[in-house]
């Protein structure tokens, strides 16, 4: 065997021997000629009529669904996991990927089981193990010598099938009912029931689409040819359906399934017809999910995926044919055609469902780039998608939730792999559509205070200024929000000094963008960026600079336009011994508010501080402390109060220390209890002497803070 891939020697089909054949000799199969008359005796004609109506519902506006997506993109090998992937991801391909596949040999198994029982009626004397088991060792040659082959032997079967549908419909009519001896009636089960055996019947579109990679034009291809067979084989269905209520009576039709074959106007061309259709919708699927098989696998969405992908020098891929007779010959375990029924019709369900739910997704999202020149009206996808859900859960509840279980389990799985999806996916699309309606209700709103996270802007004259910057936004990035670095000059040095410090923060799990302008002032530079970042969703909130590299001005105007633009402005001073200290220890210094000291909902020079104290201190070991100096020794109780209610109507933590000195600031703030950091409110005036003075008396690094008004503790 050659292990490599050569995808130019794979055969190409045309839409009818790709698609419309295979398609039309797996639904007009085992379950036309051996369960129509079942369900007809079981159901009467309504309900017969209204269950192959409501199977057909779904696959047909399935068939819609994967024909508009066929005419949008290219649908690579692997049927509905290619589309699914290329919609949704990797993961969610495989999550439905591997169920299918398990339903196509399931279905395998299925027409196996058929075809006993039709060489039964002609030697009653021969085990059906026995039988079972050779015609899955014919089916499994003739597969495995060659997927060209068995496909040139579908052309003769499918002809020998319609002699045996006109040798049906012309016999039987007038014939007088047969009466089955009593006793001998089977009980009738419910129309749930009814459809969970009758449903395969219709799943036969899954073939023609599983072959996506082998057809010479799939974007032509799939919707002529599924569509077609759809067509064809619900006319088939229905027009069984009424002549089997012609020639036969209820208890009859209960009693002998194959009525077809005894009411037939030539029974043995009935005979031939319905062997050759069951054995060619065996090989069909054995012929589809080994390429389901090898497409997963050579995404490496199956274990020991380079071993199963690899195919022979005509581009065949015999491994996953070998894993797929393997799966179908362990479901020939099920025992009989009733039991595997109702396991393929819960997994073919799961992925018609998928499928609808991606057209729906895309339709919803109107991206540019679904542009299918096929295009559905949007109910349909809709349709598909309840109506699967119904069939789902009403056919077989207890199958439906395995089946959903089992998507689930693969999708975690796979998820926990991180597997790269090399292509972009609606999820994008997703993630644009909701960030997209939640920034217009966010601007709809009057105050954002509840939803108030830090969106950091952090000016950059040096990298190296903004070490001690960016360590502190980190702490306070940690739980929620982003930092956006800006670079002051575009040499080619600050490039790639930024870089290296969003690629350090990023791997610590946080969002962190940088670019770079030519700007050739400091403070006007930083001015035009706030006021170029105006209106947009989650734009800056926060501006940081270091104080020590900044003149005076360039901090005033900066100042002056985060005011103007209710920007939040912080100015870090840091302790030149020590930058942050082992930044576990926070004091918030509030300004004096005698005599009435009231909380209100918006507080200057307060909400701003204490709330990114509560964010430095919520990491592990921190601990947080508000103080406040008041004049006289009088107002003591009053500030101590205020703080109290500060912190339980802030939720600051039982823990929070609260600490109130009296006299001179500085002189307090020198005596006060160690912090690593302190936090003051920043006035509109700047003096930076004063700032620096501040600093040396808390003895650790500072935090200037101003208010935007979008704030509040109490939010």
């Amino acid at each position: 065997m050659d292990d490599r891939s050569d995808s130019a020697a794979v055969p190409a089909f045309d839409t009818f021997a790709g698609v419309t054949r295979p398609v039309l000799l797996t639904t007009m199969g085992a379950l036309l000629f051996l369960r129509e008359g079942w369900l007809v005796g079981n159901s009467g004609l309504g309900g017969a009529v209204v269950i192959i109506l409501s199977a057909y519902v779904i696959t047909g506006t399935t068939a819609l669904s994967v024909s508009s997506l066929s005419t949008n993109v290219r649908i690579q090998a692997g049927g509905a996991f290619a589309i699914i992937a290329q919609a949704l991801g990797l993961e969610a391909g495989g999550a439905i990927g591997v169920p299918l596949f398990i339903a196509q040999c399931a279905s395998a198994a299925l027409y196996l089981f058929a075809f006993g029982e039709v060489w039964l009626h002609l030697f009653p004397t021969h085990p059906i193990g026995a039988v079972v088991l050779a015609v899955f060792a014919a089916v499994s040659v003739l597969t495995h010598r060659s997927a060209t082959v068995a496909f040139r032997a579908q052309g003769p079967l499918l002809v020998l099938v319609g002699l045996a549908i006109v040798s049906v419909w012309t016999g039987g009519w007038g014939s007088a009912p047969v009466l089955p001896e009593p006793g001998t009636v089977p009980s009738r089960v419910s129309l749930r029931e009814a459809f969970a055996v009758f449903f395969p019947a219709a799943t036969g579109l899954m073939v023609g689409v599983g072959m996506s990679g082998s057809l010479r034009d799939p974007k032509e291809s799939i919707p002529r040819g599924i569509l077609t067979a759809w067509c064809v084989s619900l006319a088939v269905y229905l027009i069984s359906a009424i002549w089997c209520n012609a020639v036969a009576s209820p208890d009859q039709l209960l009693v002998d399934k194959t009525v077809m074959i005894s009411k037939a106007s030539v029974g043995q061309a009935v005979l031939v017809g319905v062997l050759c259709s069951t054995f060619m919708a065996a090989a069909s699927n054995l012929v589809a999910a080994p390429r389901l098989l090898a497409a997963m696998a050579e995404k490496r969405v199956v274990p020991y995926g380079e071993w199963i992908s690899a195919t022979d020098g005509g581009g065949e891929p015999k491994r996953a044919l070998w894993v797929s007779m393997l799966v179908s010959g362990l479901c020939l375990m099920s025992g009989s055609l009733d039991q595997i029924a109702q396991i393929v019709t819960a997994l073919f369900v799961l992925t018609y469902l998928a499928i609808n739910l991606v057209v729906f997704l895309e339709q919803r999202l109107a991206m540019i780039s679904f542009r299918p020149t096929m295009r559905v009206p949007r109910w349909i996808p809709l349709l598909g998608v309840v109506a699967s859900v119904l069939g789902l859960f009403v056919s077989s509840p207890t199958m439906g939730l395995l089946g959903g279980f089992l998507v689930v389990i693969v999708y975690i799985l796979l998820q926990r792999r991180k597997l790269q999806t090399p292509w972009d996916t609606v999820r994008s699309g997703i993630h644009v559509r909701v960030a997209a309606w939640a920034a217009q209700k966010a601007g709809a709103g009057e105050r954002p205070e509840r939803a108030w996270t830090p969106e950091m802007l952090i000016p950059v004259q040096e990298p190296h200024h903004a070490d001690d910057v960016l360590r502190l936004a980190h702490r306070i990035a940690t739980r929620a929000g982003s930092i956006r670095l800006v670079g002051m000059r575009p040499q080619s040095d600050m490039v790639m000094a930024l870089g290296e410090r969003v690629g350090a923060l990023t791997d610590l799990g946080l969002s962190v963008s940088a670019t770079v302008v030519d700007a050739d002032q400091f403070g006007r530079g930083v001015a035009l960026v706030i006021d170029a970042n105006r209106g947009l969703f989650m734009g800056p909130n926060l501006v940081f600079t270091d104080c020590e590299p900044v003149e005076e001005r360039d901090l005033q105007r900066i100042v002056d336009q985060c005011h103007a633009r209710r920007v939040g402005m912080g100015v870090f001073v840091p302790h030149p011994e020590g930058s942050l200290g082992r930044a576990t220890q926070y004091t918030v210094w509030l300004s004096e508010r005698s005599p009435e000291w009231k909380l209100d909902m918006h507080n200057a020079n307060l909400d701003l501080p204490v709330l990114v104290g509560h964010l430095l201190s919520a990491q592990a070991g921190a601990t947080l402390r508000l103080a406040t100096v008041v004049r006289t020794i009088e107002d003591r109780s009053s500030a101590f109060e205020f703080l109290q209610r500060l912190v339980d109507q802030g939720r600051l933590g039982n823990d929070t220390e609260i600490f109130v000195g009296d006299g001179d600031f500085l002189e307090v703030a020198a005596a006060s209890p160690y912090a690593d950091v302190h936090l003051f409110g920043l006035p509109t005036t700047i003096d930076k002497e004063r700032l620096i003075e501040i600093r040396d008396a808390c003895g650790g690094a500072c935090v200037f803070l101003l208010d935007s008004g979008q704030e509040s503790i109490l939010a």
